[in-house]
């Protein structure tokens, strides 16, 4: 295993050194991007939820081998952008991880978990599962069915005396359903949820960007939102509900690399997919990025090259522009292309929602 080194970047003339992190510490591995649900905040594309691509069995079995190897094994999750459990072969893959050993965690819609589906992550000791849910009117279909799932997997754990999986609620909130919050938060304490990761909408449109909670102005309403949030339910993981000085990607705060179902190696969902946002109601295309191709390159030699270690400092030290601030935003057409920001950085988290810690993930 590489030691920690220090490395520099160029910044406004400045040399900046840091010490980079030599092995990440999360896997994100996209089994799936087909999906059974067509919800209409997912910037991923209808015809792929339609037929989408299945992760090769190859592919997971040279990254157990990989990972095999590591003295200091990631945590893997099997997410991304599609649903994991439409790939007929998940419960192999989840035993194979198991087994370096590793901990697994599983993100999912729950269309699809049944009493034998809940038993198997049981008995496999998954470590933690999380279920994307939403309070009604907005988001995710059959949060009741998802409830209910929950009541299932809680009375199967009881029953065999285990505590895991751990369960963790991901819920999208807009001005559609935050009226039903509340009841929903107590609906899923009462459930042994250990943890409600909230989120606000990553808006696919200009009339979805007209119901998102977080305003412009870093002065709103909206800002005892979140105090609200966190003295009513204490296991609620808020976010940012207004613009602040402050940034912070989630996925390069956990030290993480995601893998595609296709292979690319990244740092992120969003450069998953080329796909348009609207934060602000201001359209902003989102170019696809990899950094490395799985099995053609090693997962710990993608996240030791000089840019990609560079590319985590420049987000965890925050020299990207602050676009939602700038004077000249309704006029950038660098933001409405999507290539570059002003600084040069390619590619750029410099209007990313994740970025700016109003949208979560698990």
């Amino acid at each position: 295993m590489k030691e920690q080194t220090f490395e520099s970047i160029r910044h406004k003339g400045y040399d900046i050194r840091f010490r980079s992190k030599p092995n990440f510490d999360r896997l994100y591995v996209e089994l799936s991007t087909a999906c059974n649900f067509s919800c209409e905040m997912c910037f991923s594309s209808g015809q792929e939820r339609k037929s989408g691509t299945m992760i090769a069995a190859q592919t997971i079995t040279r990254l157990a081998d990989e990972l095999s190897g590591y003295p200091d094994r990631p945590e893997i999750v099997f997410a991304g952008i599609g649903e994991p459990l439409l790939h007929p072969d998940w419960r192999a893959f989840l035993l194979r991880f198991k087994e370096i050993p590793a901990k697994v965690g599983l993100h999912t819609n729950g269309a699809l978990l049944d009493e034998e589906a809940l038993t198997f992550l049981v008995d496999a000791q998954t470590d933690h599962l999380c279920l994307s849910v939403d309070p009604e009117g907005f988001g995710h279909e059959s949060a009741e069915k998802s409830l209910e799932t929950l009541e299932m997997l809680h009375a199967i754990k009881k029953r065999k005396g285990s505590l895991l999986p751990l369960v963790s609620i991901q819920s999208v909130l807009c001005s559609k359903n935050i009226g039903g919050s509340d009841a929903f938060g107590r609906r899923i304490e009462s459930l042994g949820v250990s943890e409600w990761i909230l989120s606000n909408l990553v808006p696919m449109n200009a009339e979805q960007a007209k119901t998102a909670l977080y305003p412009m102005s870093p002065i709103s309403l909206a800002t005892p939102l979140g105090l609200s949030f966190a003295s009513r339910f204490p296991f609620a993981r808020v976010p940012s509900f207004r613009l602040i000085g402050e940034r912070g990607c989630p996925f390069i705060d956990k030290n993480s690399l995601v893998v595609g179902a296709d292979g690319r190696i990244t740092l992120c969902y969003p450069f998953l997919r080329s796909h348009e946002t609207y934060p602000f109601g201001k359209k902003h295309p989102v170019a696809a990025y990899a950094f490395g191709h799985f099995p053609d390159e090693r997962l710990l030699s993608v996240w030791q090259k000089t840019d990609v270690s560079s590319f985590r400092a420049k987000v965890r030290l925050g020299l990207f522009p602050y676009c939602f601030e700038c004077e000249w935003i309704d006029t950038c057409e660098l933001i409405t292309r999507g290539s570059t920001d002003c600084h040069g950085n390619m590619p750029s988290c410099a209007d990313c929602l994740w970025y700016h810690r109003l949208v979560m993930c698990f």
